[in-house]
Formats: C-alpha cells, sequence, structure tokens
C-alpha cells in the first residue's frame, strides 16, 4: 500500500465514523469536520442525519424523502433541517436566520454577519438578528 492508499483509506474511515456519529457529537466538533460530511441530495433522509450543503452542516429534524421534493433541501425547508452554531469563534459560520426554537442561537454560539463581523450569542433562544436585537449580540470584532 502506497501512502496515497494509506491516506484515502483514513479518509474513508473518517467519514464513515463521522456519518455514524454525527448525530450525537457536540456542534463544534461537527462544523470542524464539515468537509467530511456527504453532501446533502435528494434523498431518503431520517432524523439524526447529517449533511452539508455550502460547507454548512444540517441535522435532519424530521424523517423525510426528498426523492421527489429537491426544495427541500436545507436551508428552504426549516421543518426538515436544522444548521449547526458554533461554541468556538475560529468554527464560527455565517449568519442562518432561525425559524423557531429548534434552531435559535444560544447562549455562546457564534456566527459571522452579513458585513463580515464576528458575533457571540449573550442569550439563549435568540431568533433576531444583531441588527433586530443587538442587545443579544456582542460584537467580537469592536473588542479586538
Amino acid at each position: 500500500m502506497n501512502i496515497m492508499q494509506a491516506l484515502e483509506a483514513v479518509v474513508r474511515l473518517a467519514k464513515n465514523q463521522l456519518r455514524q456519529n454525527a448525530g450525537s457529537m457536540e456542534q463544534t466538533e461537527v462544523i470542524s469536520c464539515a468537509a467530511l460530511l456527504p453532501a446533502w441530495e435528494p434523498a431518503i433522509y431520517h432524523a439524526g442525519d447529517v449533511v452539508q450543503q455550502g460547507g454548512q452542516p444540517w441535522k435532519c429534524v424530521q424523517a423525510h424523502d426528498s426523492t421527489r421534493n429537491p426544495d427541500w433541501q436545507p436551508g428552504a425547508a426549516a421543518s426538515l433541517w436544522s444548521p449547526y452554531h458554533s461554541k468556538s469563534p475560529a468554527w464560527a459560520l455565517d449568519w442562518v436566520q432561525p425559524t423557531g426554537a429548534q434552531d435559535a442561537y444560544q447562549q455562546g454560539e457564534y456566527m459571522v454577519w452579513t458585513d463580515g463581523s464576528l458575533y457571540r450569542c449573550k442569550q439563549d433562544n435568540t431568533v433576531w438578528s444583531p441588527e433586530e436585537l443587538p442587545t443579544a449580540w456582542e460584537n467580537q470584532e469592536a473588542e479586538k
């Protein structure tokens, strides 16, 4: 076995383990491994399945069959998918507008706002943006 074959085997193993365990892993850990997650495609999904779309990991929150419903993709079907949020500024992802309690930002989670600024959430169950509810967010760029 040459070095390339060995690396390919390690990547395959990591992908398989991530697919099996992502649903129960801490959010930031899943985000840090997002490149190894399968890309979303129309398929049959079970609650707890994790995919990535556009570099953003998403967890299936309701079992569904999207094979005939290609519009049921993460980011478009809020009742089916929930985005991950990071508790580490190093792994902060772009702001995703929450639709309810299932995908609200929690205290200590980070996101990158539309202007590129890094924000930390200051309270649980935040569904409003820094523009709509500035008291719920702390601009980390201002502290530098």
